[in-house]
């Protein structure tokens, strides 16, 4: 069932952003507990130090080059069927990819851990079937809009960053939407999935009248509001 509201996406890859090093070791200290099959330890860790919007839960390793969540460690070593529904209930994402492009799912499926399938399959029916290369296609114009807003700045080099696949606002257990934090500009995109197309606000902190608001679709990502500040949500 849908249960969270807005999400906190961490894409900077670069070890030098400081602000991200205390979610490092803990995501580390996660799939430490995971791998050993201590889940009771996993729960208690997420459970002590809940955060908005399941930053902790669906952060991915940096340190690692597989990118990997808690919840594609657990369908990677077979984890119990309690441990992967207690993942879920938590609001573990089952569409996020990682650097190879495999969802849980998937990694359950190339390790012979066919139980857990059902379990990890992905589903759309809140936001009804979600067409693949539309998404593509959105995520691209999204990320282009991204790196064309941050180009602006005159913080170099920039950060490097990972961009937020949309398709994880579209799945039931997925948020409504997400904020994304772009380090050089203080702020950030504002990212949800409205009726097959992408509603993104931006802001530049603290630039006055900096917001800018596009509608994206498969087609093109269009400028429909500027000029406002910060807003209350």
């Amino acid at each position: 069932c849908h249960m969270w509201g807005e999400a906190t996406w961490w894409g900077t890859i670069d070890d030098a952003v400081r602000d991200y090093l205390w979610l490092d070791a803990r995501v580390k200290e996660l799939a430490d507990h995971g791998r050993a099959g201590q889940w009771p330890t996993v729960f208690s860790r997420l459970d002590e130090r809940a955060h908005p919007g399941g930053v902790l839960i669906n952060a991915w390793r940096r340190d690692e080059p597989s990118w990997w969540t808690i919840l594609h460690h657990a369908a990677a070593v077979g984890a119990p069927a309690e441990a992967v529904e207690g993942l879920l209930s938590r609001g573990a994402w089952t569409s996020l990819r990682d650097s190879a492009g495999r969802r849980p799912v998937d990694l359950a499926r190339e390790t012979g851990r066919e139980q857990l399938v059902d379990l990890l399959e992905p589903r759309f029916e809140r936001h009804g079937a979600a067409e693949s290369q539309d998404y593509a296609r959105m995520n691209a114009h999204l990320e282009e809009l991204i790196e064309r807003r941050r180009s602006t700045l005159a913080q170099s080099p920039k950060v490097t960053l990972r961009h937020l696949d949309v398709t994880v606002l579209l799945e039931d257990a997925g948020p409504d939407r997400a904020w994304f934090m772009i380090p050089e500009m203080r702020g950030g995109f504002a990212i949800e999935a409205v009726d097959g197309a992408i509603d993104t606000s931006s802001w530049i902190w603290p630039e006055e009248g900096s917001g800018q608001r596009h509608i994206i679709t498969p087609e093109g990502a269009e400028l429909v509001e500027e000029g406002f500040g910060l807003r209350q949500n």
